[in-house]
């Protein structure tokens, strides 16, 4: 018996099929992998609030300074929010993220290439956190650090950190170096405080009471509206400060 072989207009439409098929579960796969990437994010954050909250009952309500840069520039350490845990056992990570491995707790899933080597990817709020220099380091005055468990009128509107946006990102937009957005201030991200809104336009973060929510378009969605964010003075000091009232000066 003579068997039967395809023709090539039936191979093709086999073909057809198939990278039919394949165009539609590609997006649905990548779709799935960001929201794993996601949750895995969100899992990160969740660790570094745990640490946070274990650093405040420790040191009498006040969190890690957010940056400190007060030793006329010898970059030893703790220099970032996040040396602070790590030196003190309150996460066990290492200090320097760049060099760790892609699953680090300081790294965000959905971008392990980390450029500045001790920088963690994600960034506290120096309104609460505040910031120690030297004079002659940078132009932004000296912010005195808040007792974090004094804001007890919106800690869940109160945002402690989240997703710092890394220096190939913000070169990509044509703004400035990011090297300084371990800290997150109340800014126009063109001056290079950049959150990152890596997760299909969101960023995770954190809130003063411990839990984490995503935020759409959290890079403008944060701000002022004559910073182009949606939000007038009252809304962003409960964002900025925890407060109905604080400075808008940076």
């Amino acid at each position: 018996m003579k068997s039967r072989t395809f023709t090539l207009i039936e191979l093709l439409i086999v073909i057809s099929i198939i990278a039919m098929l394949a165009s539609l579960l590609l997006p649905a796969l990548s779709n799935a992998r960001e929201s794993a990437r996601k949750a895995a994010c969100i899992g990160n954050e969740k660790q570094l609030a745990m640490a946070l909250t274990m650093y405040i009952d420790g040191n009498d309500g006040f969190g890690p300074i957010g940056f400190n840069y007060a030793y006329d520039g010898n970059w030893a350490g703790p220099l970032t929010w996040h040396e602070f845990l790590v030196e003190g056992d309150y996460l066990g990570t290492n200090k320097y993220p760049k060099y760790e491995g892609s699953r680090s707790v300081a790294k965000c899933p959905s971008y392990t290439t980390l450029n500045q080597g001790r920088y963690s990817l994600y960034t506290i709020n120096v309104y609460l956190a505040g910031l120690r220099k030297d004079a002659s380091s940078w132009d932004h005055p000296n912010r005195t650090p808040r007792r974090v468990d004094g804001i007890t009128a919106y800690p869940s509107q109160c945002v402690y950190l989240s997703e710092r946006a890394d220096t190939p990102e913000i070169s990509a937009l044509g703004w400035q170096n990011s090297w300084a957005v371990m800290v997150m201030f109340m800014r126009t991200p063109s001056l290079g405080y950049a959150l990152a809104d890596r997760h299909a336009e969101s960023s995770n973060c954190t809130y003063v009471d411990g839990h984490v929510d995503n935020v759409r378009n959290a890079r403008f969605g944060l701000l002022h509206k004559n910073l182009g964010g949606p939000y007038y003075n009252s809304t962003l000091f409960h964002i900025w400060y925890g407060a109905d009232s604080g400075s808008i000066s940076w």
